[in-house]
Order: structure tokens, then sequence, then C-alpha cells
């Protein structure tokens, strides 16, 4: 179809509205668009023709027009970095699954100085998430307890104990503990971030893993358990879901909520050894 291009014809106006029309003002059925490039006091708009009117009924269609259209954001997978478009509306960091790879998406958050960008990894109790640090400008872990486990609480102490416990820490394969807060009635951790994934998702994706880096990392393992038993701390979770790697690959020891005392622990086997004989 042909176009014309149509000029405001008033007189002593600097803003003149542009756009393209359609041939065909006769046909009931056409769809008829004009794109206002300058039009006053507010940003480009598109307005549509009713079919079957004239050029007069020309308006612009402002959001006032659509009240249930809904704003979007895009948002970044934690797995695949596909972007996603989500609408932005709903309570915080409830999440969409992934249009490709279905992992928890999330739209970002701020959180005092933080924000919560994608998600790492969630589980029954807590959720996992990157969060960017607008002060001190790097890129942390947040661990958030769930709304409903935040209520329980032997596992609000458990939550606490680990924060405690790891904070009292200082070794290079023991992740680091930056800060401690809430949101929104659930506790945080912010941490260092270790996103690289874990022994566990290692060994379940190669089934092998090469000798020598098995020492490589039972060696820094049982530094980074040394260092805690000087503090007088044992883990007591070793596995190899808790143990994370870092962008430059280095592993790091984490989740301490089942630490307890090295004398405490000791005196309890001491009293369990005597009642079993």
């Amino acid at each position: 179809a042909g176009f014309h291009f149509l000029r405001n014809p008033a007189p002593g106006r600097e803003r003149q509205h542009a756009g393209f029309l359609s041939e065909g003002w006769g046909n009931p059925l056409s769809l008829r668009c004009v794109l206002f490039a300058q039009p006053p006091a507010r940003p480009a708009a598109i307005s549509l023709l009713v079919p079957g009117t004239g050029p007069d009924s020309i308006r612009p269609v402002s959001e006032s027009a659509h009240p249930e259209r809904k704003q979007i954001r895009l948002a970044t997978c934690g797995k695949c970095k596909a972007k996603n478009w989500l609408q932005d509306g709903h309570a915080p960091l409830v999440p969409e699954d992934c249009k490709k790879c279905g992992h928890p998406v999330i739209v970002p958050v701020p959180i005092r100085h933080f924000e919560v960008r994608e998600v790492v990894a969630s589980g029954g109790m807590g959720t996992v998430y990157r969060a960017f640090d607008g002060v001190l400008g790097r890129m942390v872990a947040i661990k958030m307890l769930k709304r409903g486990m935040a209520e329980d609480r032997q596992v609000l102490e458990s939550f606490y104990r680990e924060a405690r416990a790891t904070a009292a820490l200082n070794h290079t394969n023991i992740i680091h503990i930056y800060s401690f807060d809430e949101f929104e009635g659930s506790p945080f951790l912010v941490m260092e971030l270790a996103d690289h994934g874990s022994l566990e998702s290692w060994i379940e994706r190669d089934q092998c893993v090469p000798e020598l880096y098995v020492l490589d990392v039972g060696i820094k393992v049982i530094s980074a358990l040394e260092s805690a038993l000087q503090r007088n701390l044992l883990h007591r979770d070793i596995k190899p879901g808790n143990i994370l790697f870092d962008e430059y690959g280095e592993p790091k020891l984490v989740d301490f909520g089942l630490a307890r005392a090295a004398e405490n622990h000791t005196k309890s086997e001491e009293h369990t050894s005597e009642l079993q004989s």
C-alpha cells in the first residue's frame, strides 16, 4: 500500500506532528496509525484509528486508556544466563521458571544497599541469590531463609549458629561472612560469592574426578577444618555438596549450621559411650 506524509497545517507552531497514513480511508476494515514524532509534553506515542472513521478521529493511545497494562522488566537466569521478561508488580523474590531451562528467575529487587539479581540455588530451608553490593561495588551471595522456615525455632537457631560460627573463622577455604540482616521477616546472610558449582555437581556431571584434583581439594578442606578446630569448632557435616568453588576454582567450605564446640561434642560422645557400656 502507498503512504502519505502528513504535516500539521496549524500556523505558528514550532512542533509539528508528523506521521504516515495508509491509503484507502474508505475501507472500513483497514487499520490506520500515526506515529507522533514530537507530541507536546510527552514521549513518542502511537495513535490508532477506529475502522470507518476519518482522520479527524486520530488520538494517541495513552497508558491511562489501558490501566490494566503492567510493566515488565528484564531478568537474567542464574543458571543458563538466558534473558526473561517478567511482570513487575508481584511480591519481591517470588520466582518464575526460566523459559529456556526452568531454573527459578526473579525480578531484580533492592535490599538495603544490595541489588538481588539472580537465583544461584534453592533448597528446602532457604535460597541463595547472586547480588550486587552498591556500596563496595562487588558481587556477593545472599543466603535467605524461606518465610515459612523463619517461624521454625530449630531452623532459626541453626541459621544463627551458622552465621556466628562462620563469621568467627578466617581461612582461604572457608566461605567468608560479610553481614547478617533481615528482609520482611526473613533473616539473611551476606557472604562471599562461590557460584561455580560444588564438588557434588562435578562428580554427578563427570562421574570421575582426577586424582590430583581430589588430593588438592582434600588438602585444602583439611586445612580449613584444622583452622576451625583451632577455634574449638567442629563442622559435623562434611560432604561434596558443602564444598563450593569460586571463579578461580578455589574450594570453599560452607554450611556450618550443624557446627558445635569441640569440647561439648567430645563430652557428649563420652556420655553416650558410658550409657551404651
